[in-house]
């Protein structure tokens, strides 16, 4: 049985019907209101909206009684451009309808929508696409109904779903129609449970009229608009009479809690139009669900209240370069998080510390679109947790080659938030203290022990890396025995990498009070000179594979033909050229042994190394014998270079005592053997990192040898957890050809979209923010003496996006559409005073739309926000202030309008 709450004179009447069973309908229609759920098959008949209702009534929400006619058997199929006159309805079917429904009401009047199986949708909304009828008398019932069937045959229906490519062609081409009591309201309105313009989820938008709700979803009127947080407390208001708002406190916070209760139950932030009734005596007005709908655009919005994040590629750039995979990304990110966190261990920070950031280590880096990031933010924690944080932040800045750090109100917020959780300590001050001095004495032991940590370094690596027999030995191991070597990596390298890291540490150092000195000794001048002062002492690895190179190509000296066939032939041509000369053969094979995993982007464990495919290396030999053949004579050699000296040279226009020199002489030397040092330790780092290309690799041969996946080089788009869970039983997930599948369409789609900024900053979840970035419409660019600002407006943004163009101003949308095909190519920005859902006709030739009246919850804005259009309402007088054909700039996000003097350049072909 169900029972509806007794109403005012002015509302529907349930009193007669309270205590009584619902009264049986005839064929092709159902109540909203039940003991439980229609079946399966009814509810898909019923449509979306008419479901939405029926749902949440039987959930005990305050939903309108009413009735849904469903489509009937001869209406399904087609479309509605294939059956242009809507089917007819017998007398005795509309007789009962208007029977089971006339009595619930005291007006004598009845509302009738549609109810489509489109509408409603989490990312299509049709909001106002299809008719509604309002006041409908029993003799205005076939009509009324005939009116919204015929709606689905609209041509702006028909241009609405275009624009989002829906054209379907197997739901009934006729919509169900719902029917209810037409409500005298004392306030009505809509409600969003996130605002759909900037994201935000932590807030409540709510908009109200006095009386029904018509003309303000409509966007022909204006009402009351407030934002209430999570609580339900009221942070802003905007009033049509000021000091008169149109609901109180108790009614706002009635309302919101609607609107939260309702998005909860179904489980995304909702768009709800109610309508508030009169009270009776000492009972509070009857809070009514005339709709409920998920916000659709708002998954595609970042939330600008969620956590700050900042990307910067300024430097890993070099070592990571446009798009890699799964695999690559997985295991730098091990590296990051083990190598990092004994740094801090190093520099002093207690290991529960670094335990208690674990979080923070493990996303020091992250992957965006394909692309590796450093998180910066988190950086900056990790240098917040050592001692004398406040000291060292731009010495991480130039580490990192970062050319813009946090911004300050971050780097306050961090201090802040360090600060507070030192003084939870007892005796924090000294605490800190004693850590800084720890750590100060503890870096001259460091210094002095650095040739001995790089040596036990060194011999770490022999043990773990692989001589040419061993490596060759993969391709007969078992999963198990490949895995063994791969964790043998982690425990005897990644998780002892100090060598390398307290190295990088002192040539940071030792850089900066170089530079600082040669600045405050020799000026702004002496520093420019730094880069060209400074020489690397010999024995640098990088310089001799040039060498190496050299002497290959030396062999083919007298033999053009064969340094032909290296620079023209295919793979196996050159490995038969090569052949055919011993010495340059075993010199070939000890250049692989030695120098097989440098190669371009050796970081990236999907680049084929010089072991897997050596073309790229024999073209080199054979491009240096051809130039050494051609060229008419060796150069003479140069002088050998001179030993460097203790003393630093003067520097010019300068004069430096003697005890100035010196200590120039020696930071002089200490920086050249430091970088000399570090260029070394990152050629063993590509040692490692090819060794791990090979063993992930003969995995992949593994894999596809049982029919995991098609090709051995597919593990590429596989994490590094998942590869290792296979063999130790761990792994949740075995359709590794079903996850192959999905990265590679995903890895295509990051190939084929625009480079990201090197900067990024994001809130709340990056993958929204950089969807939205990546589907921003660019702004023309305009010369700096073009943009000159004549006039500004505000308004309110209700649909985002920045848009550059001419205005043309539209009175009459038929006129205006009948006109259009002798206009400009270019897509204007759509000025007028108001509009309606009928406006989507207008939309497809428009780059943005400027309203005087209207509000960001109607229909109008949420089918822009839909279809990406740019809009901006409540700009007053706009039509009269602006003229055919003016340049403005428009932020749909922001609400701002900008009138321009001048014409943009790129655009003055359309002038």
């Amino acid at each position: 049985m169900v029972r509806f709450p007794a109403e005012a004179a002015d509302g529907f009447s349930s009193a007669a019907l309270s205590s009584e069973a619902l009264p049986a309908l005839p064929e092709r229609a159902v109540w909203l209101h039940a003991r439980r759920l229609h079946p399966p098959a009814l509810l898909a008949r019923m449509g979306a909206k008419a479901r939405r209702l029926h749902e949440l009534a039987v959930a005990g929400f305050a939903v309108l009684p009413g009735l849904v006619l469903l489509p009937g058997p001869a209406d399904a199929g087609g479309s509605p451009g294939s059956q242009p006159v809507p089917p007819g309805l017998p007398e005795p079917l509309l007789k009962a309808l208007a029977a089971a429904l006339l009595p619930w009401t005291t007006v004598g009047t009845l509302a009738v929508r549609s109810s489509a199986p489109e509408e409603d949708g989490a990312g299509r909304s049709y909001a106002g696409q299809f008719l509604t009828r309002l006041d409908v008398d029993s003799s205005g019932l076939e009509p009324a109904i005939q009116a919204v069937w015929g709606s689905a045959a609209a041509a702006s229906l028909a241009t609405y779903r275009a624009a989002g490519q829906e054209l379907r062609h197997d739901q009934p081409a006729w919509p169900a129609v719902l029917i209810q009591p037409m409500l005298r309201p004392r306030r009505a309105g809509v409600a969003f449970a996130a605002d759909p313009v900037t994201g935000r989820r932590s807030v409540t938008l709510i908009a109200a009229v006095a009386g029904g709700a018509a003309a303000l979803l409509a966007g022909a009127a204006d009402g009351d608009h407030y934002t209430l947080d999570r609580q339900g407390r009221l942070q802003t208001s905007q009033l049509l009479q000021p000091g008169e708002p149109l609901l109180n406190a108790e009614e706002l916070g009635r309302i919101a809690d609607l609107v939260r209760r309702l998005s909860q139950r179904l489980v995304a932030p909702q768009d709800v139009e109610w309508a508030l009734m009169a009270s009776g005596g000492e009972a509070p007005p009857s809070l009514w669900v005339l709709q409920a709908r998920p916000i659709t655009a708002l998954a595609e919005l970042p939330d600008p209240d969620g956590d700050y994040a900042v990307w910067d590629n300024s430097n890993i750039v070099e070592s990571y370069s446009g798009v890699t995979t799964p695999l690559t990304f997985s295991f730098a990110r091990k590296a990051y998080t083990e190598v990092y966190a004994q740094f801090c261990r190093f520099m002093g920070v207690p290991e529960a510390v670094i335990r208690q950031n674990r979080s923070v280590f493990q996303a020091m880096i992250g992957f965006l679109n394909g692309r590796i990031y450093y998180n910066l933010l988190n950086w900056y924690r990790v240098l917040s947790l050592l001692p004398g944080y406040r000291f060292n932040a731009r010495f991480l800045e130039r580490m990192l080659g970062v050319k813009q750090g946090l911004p300050g109100v971050e780097m306050q917020r961090l201090r802040q938030q360090r600060l507070q959780e030192a003084k939870a300590q007892p005796a924090w001050r000294w605490r800190e203290a004693a850590r800084l001095i720890r750590t100060a004495l503890s870096l001259p032991f460091n210094l002095i022990t650095l040739a001995h940590r790089r040596r036990a370094f060194r011999r770490r690596l022999d043990r773990v890396l692989l001589d040419a027999a061993a490596t060759a030995a993969l391709a007969e191991a078992r999963p198990d025995e490949l895995v063994a070597c791969y964790r043998r990596i982690e425990s005897d390298l990644l998780h002892h990498w100090d060598a390398p890291l307290i190295n990088d540490f002192f040539a940071m150092i030792a850089y900066g009070c170089l530079r600082g000195l040669l600045r405050r000794w020799g000026g702004v001048e002496a520093v420019t000179l730094l880069h060209a002062w400074l020489s690397l002492r010999g024995g640098v690895i990088s310089a001799e594979p040039p060498r190496l190179l050299r002497q290959m190509a030396a062999h083919l000296a007298g033999r053009p033909d064969l340094a032909a066939v290296l620079c023209h032939g295919d793979r196996s041509e050159a490995e038969r050229a090569v052949a055919a000369l011993p010495a340059l053969r075993r010199a070939f094979d000890h250049y692989l042994d030695s120098f097989g995993d440098r190669c371009l982007e050796e970081l990236k464990l999907e680049t084929l190394s010089l072991r897997d495919d050596p073309l790229p290396l024999l073209r080199t030999i054979g491009s240096l014998a051809v130039a050494a053949i051609d060229a008419p004579a060796a150069a003479a050699p140069g002088p050998p270079p001179r030993r460097r000296s203790v003393l630093a040279p003067q520097l010019p226009g300068r004069s430096l005592n003697l005890l100035q020199r010196l200590t120039l002489g020696w930071l002089r030397r200490m920086v050249g053997d430091l970088i000399s040092e570090r260029e070394n330790l990152r050629f063993e780092r590509t040692r490692v990192f090819g060794l791990a290309r090979r063993i992930f690799l003969e995995l992949g041969r593994r894999w596809a040898a049982l029919g995991w996946l098609e090709r051995p080089e597919e593990i590429v788009f596989l994490e590094v957890e998942e590869i290792l869970g296979l063999v130790d039983g761990t792994a949740s997930c075995h359709d590794l050809a079903g996850l192959v599948a999905v990265r590679r369409r995903q890895w295509q789609q990051h190939e084929a979209a625009p480079a990201l900024p090197r900067r990024l900053e994001t809130r709340g979840l990056p993958a929204l923010a950089l969807r939205q970035w990546l589907q921003a419409s660019p702004t023309p660019p305009v010369p700096a003496a073009s943009v000159a600002v004549l006039q500004q407006w505000q308004g309110i943004g209700c649909a985002p996006g920045l848009v550059r163009a001419r205005v043309s101003l539209v009175r009459q949308p038929r006129d205006w559409l009948a006109d259009r095909p002798g206009r400009s190519a270019s897509l204007p920005i759509l000025v007028a005073g108001s509009t309606d859902p009928g406006w989507v006709l207008l939309f497809p030739h428009a780059s943005g739309l400027l309203v005087e009246r209207g509000s960001a919850l109607s229909h109008v804005a949420i089918v822009a926000r839909e279809l990406g259009l740019p809009m901006i309402s409540d700009l007053h007088d706009i039509c009269s202030d602006l003229a055919e054909g003016d340049w403005v700039e428009m932020d749909g996000r922001l609400g701002t309008v900008r009138r321009l003097d001048g014409t943009p350049a790129t655009a003055a072909a359309d002038a």
